[in-house]
Formats: C-alpha cells, sequence, structure tokens
C-alpha cells in the first residue's frame, strides 16, 4: 500500500491523493487504485482520510475475498519492492 499527492496542475491547488495496493504474489506487478481523495490541500488528519480503508480492510482481512469460488487472504507485506 502506498499513499502520496498528485497535484493536478501548477496554476492550481487541486490535488489527489491516492490510496494504491500492489500485489506481490501475482505475475503482472502493477499499482491499483483503492481510493482517491480529490481536495485543494493535503488530507489534515491520516485517521480520518484511511477511515473506510480500514474499516473495508478489516473485513477482508478477517473474512478473506472469494473470487469465483476460490477465497484469498489479504495479508500487508512490510517487504517493499
Amino acid at each position: 500500500m502506498n499513499i502520496d499527492g498528485l497535484p493536478l496542475c501548477r496554476s492550481s491547488s487541486a490535488q489527489f491523493w491516492p490510496i494504491l495496493g500492489w500485489m506481490t504474489n501475482l505475475t503482472v506487478k502493477e499499482p491499483f487504485v483503492i481510493g482517491l481523495i480529490y481536495g485543494s490541500s493535503k488530507p489534515s488528519h491520516a485517521a480520518e482520510y484511511l477511515a473506510k480503508f480500514l474499516d473495508e480492510y478489516s473485513v477482508i482481512e478477517h473474512d478473506a475475498v472469494c473470487h469465483r469460488g476460490k477465497h484469498y487472504e489479504m495479508l500487508f507485506s512490510k517487504e517493499s519492492t
């Protein structure tokens, strides 16, 4: 998971703050968007910014994800690539 601000243009303070994910056990290793926040400044509180993601992740972590009849566990890795 990664979070970083992305300014949209130099003449405006508008920016995106994406929450990006990365699956390490897939053959195609490309980041994907988990969430996207838009605003005129950096989010003031990380807890508020991440609240919905953390709530949903907690459910997925506990119950796993079922896709086409197969269950997948979702675990954070401290490994960086």
